[in-house]
């Protein structure tokens, strides 16, 4: 309740300054989802709008992890919400520098894949996988919606 309280009001308060939010990543809980603080020291996980990173333990999972580590712990970044997920959290594009979004530096590296339901970077990630960058130097690398889903499947069901 409390989650989709701070949810509403960080798309809410978004929408009053200019669509983007400053603030710096505390920490990178995967290839696409991150831990941020604003300055008035509230912090909140996101998850990356455009692209979809391997799960950790899946092929290339620490590499996307690292890759957004290494581009984004511990610096100052720009957030422009999208919507939510389907747990509520903030979905969001990331800016650093200028313009440099770290979704699309994802698809270029062959990091990631475009997101189950977004267009926006497919020529990317097609490049991508023409040049084998990447995960994509593997035969058929498993999606990650593919991969939690079927990880989803294995678990035992209760009774």
């Amino acid at each position: 309740m409390i989650n989709s309280i701070l949810t509403g009001w960080i798309v809410c308060s978004l929408a009053l300054v200019d669509d983007y939010l400053q603030v710096r990543v505390v920490d990178v809980v995967d290839g696409n989802t991150l831990e941020v603080r604003e300055k008035s020291g509230e912090q909140y996980i996101v998850v990356l709008y455009e692209v979809d990173a391997p799960e950790p333990g899946q092929s290339f999972g620490a590499d996307a992890k690292q890759y957004v580590e290494r581009a984004l712990k511990g610096k100052k970044a720009r957030l422009e919400i999208t919507g939510k997920d389907r747990k509520g959290r903030p979905l969001v594009r990331v800016f650093i520098g200028k313009d440099k979004k770290i979704g699309s530096m994802l698809l270029v590296e062959g990091l990631a894949w475009v997101g189950e339901k977004c267009d926006e970077g497919k020529g990317l990630m097609e490049k991508a996988r023409a040049n084998k960058t990447g995960l994509w130097a593997e035969n058929d690398p498993e999606p990650p919606w593919v991969y939690r889903r079927r990880k989803l499947m294995e678990e035992p069901k209760s009774l």
